[in-house]
């Protein structure tokens, strides 16, 4: 999304309910990281553009309080099986855990992991992605010099579960979203190249940890 102005203090906050599990695939690398940085930046958009910031457009999200109590099975209806039983088991071993907050958590999480990428804020990520991510966005970042890049995220259509599960007290979620982006064209300066995007984000926290943070393990294509 675009620069969202979050603080570290607020990164807590909007990372805490927010599961996002693996390897990271090919689409972290085409969507965060496929221009080089050498094209020339994007002007920023004049405060009286019709396209204001995504963000700027959002209610303001707190997904730091617990529930009030563990959510109802029955509201897993919609899903497969198999992620049913998933959302079921983490929601019985965590009375904290609560299917709209963390939704709403982990759109936030896409809209500052992106823009801390754009912007090569390298030192914004540490804290919410695995060891394997973070070196992958490094790299992508190095390759092109550590230079800030003017994607924005223009909105997201939809945030979803598409896999659930508990092993060993390991809580594991994919959520696929579908957003719309603004990208810098690397092969015309100055001009963006619009593009709907379909990912796939798993988040990962152990039950028992003190640490209430989830981490972002694995992104791909859908």
């Amino acid at each position: 999304m675009t620069g969202s102005g979050i603080d570290s203090g607020d990164l807590f906050e909007v990372i805490l309910y927010a599961m996002i599990a693996g390897f990271v695939a090919l689409r972290l690398y085409t969507v965060l990281g496929r221009t080089t940085g050498e094209e020339k930046p994007l002007k920023a958009p004049q405060q009286n553009d019709n396209s204001e910031d995504y963000a700027k457009r959002q209610p303001q999200q707190s997904v730091s309080e617990p529930s009030q109590q563990m959510q109802p099975t029955h509201f897993y209806g919609k899903f497969p099986e198999e992620v049913r039983a998933g959302l079921t088991q983490i929601s019985e071993a965590d009375s904290r855990f609560n299917l709209e907050s963390f939704l709403k958590g982990a759109e936030s999480a896409y809209d500052m992991i992106l823009n801390a990428f754009w912007s090569a804020r390298m030192d914004r990520l540490k804290p919410w992605v695995s060891d394997d991510v973070y070196l992958t966005l490094v790299d992508a970042a190095e390759k092109r010099d550590m230079k800030s890049i003017d994607n924005r995220i223009v909105g997201i259509d939809s945030c979803d579960v598409v896999a659930a599960r508990l092993d060993s007290g390991m809580a594991e979620i994919t959520v696929q979203i579908d957003s719309r982006l603004e990208l810098a064209d690397q092969d015309h300066p100055g001009h963006v190249v619009a593009e709907r995007s379909r990912d796939l984000w798993s988040w990962r926290r152990l039950i028992k940890s003190n640490d209430p943070n989830w981490i972002l393990t694995a992104t791909e294509s859908a």
